[in-house]
């Protein structure tokens, strides 16, 4: 089975692929083609890759997301916000023994620069709005109470609410308490 995802919890999506007709983007010969929507396995890797983004744009509050593209030894670094798509051209972030060029040397260290970064990032920097604040408990209380005990509420909308507050209210061990959830 499909592995789950805590889409509520990721800070910066990491996609790895091992091979590259499983790949959104190019990274053999660049000059063609950016992505690789024009074959079977580019398509659909770019929709995984678009619906994982979507999905996190849709469970957290971020105005924007980074991420990560990665093939064998070589990645790319994304900028997503509601409106954009910033994709980095491709580079080598392993070590070549053989390889003697400074070009080689500082592509390598790319990427550790790239993770130190955003290890120093605050929750701004990293995409998450700043104008929101956490519900209190006495809300989640007030919000739980409402979903399931008002009368005017059609079942779906019902659903739709305890789907919010990560509550599964047809499990007999359903209480006022959020729960993680994976989708």
């Amino acid at each position: 089975p499909p592995a789950r995802y805590p889409y509520a919890d990721v800070v910066v999506p990491i996609e790895v692929k091992l091979h590259h007709h499983q790949c959104a983007f190019e990274f053999n010969d660049c000059s063609q083609h950016f992505t690789r929507d024009h074959t079977d396995g580019g398509l659909e890797a770019l929709e995984q890759l678009c619906k994982h983004l979507s999905i996190i744009f849709g469970r957290q509050h971020r105005n924007h997301i980074l991420s990560l593209y990665i093939y064998r030894d070589s990645a790319r670094m994304l900028y997503v916000d509601r409106d954009v798509c910033v994709v980095s051209a491709p580079f080598c972030y392993t070590t070549d023994p053989d390889s003697e060029s400074d070009h080689t040397s500082l592509e390598r260290h790319v990427l550790h620069r790239y993770l130190w970064r955003l290890a120093q990032m605050n929750n701004k920097q990293l995409g998450y709005d700043p104008t929101v604040t956490s519900a209190t408990n006495d809300d989640f209380q007030a919000m739980f109470r409402f979903a399931v005990s008002s009368p005017g509420l059609t079942p779906y909308v019902r659903e739709q609410l305890c789907h919010a507050l990560c509550v599964d209210v047809t499990s007999p061990m359903a209480t006022g308490h959020p729960m993680p959830t994976t989708d």
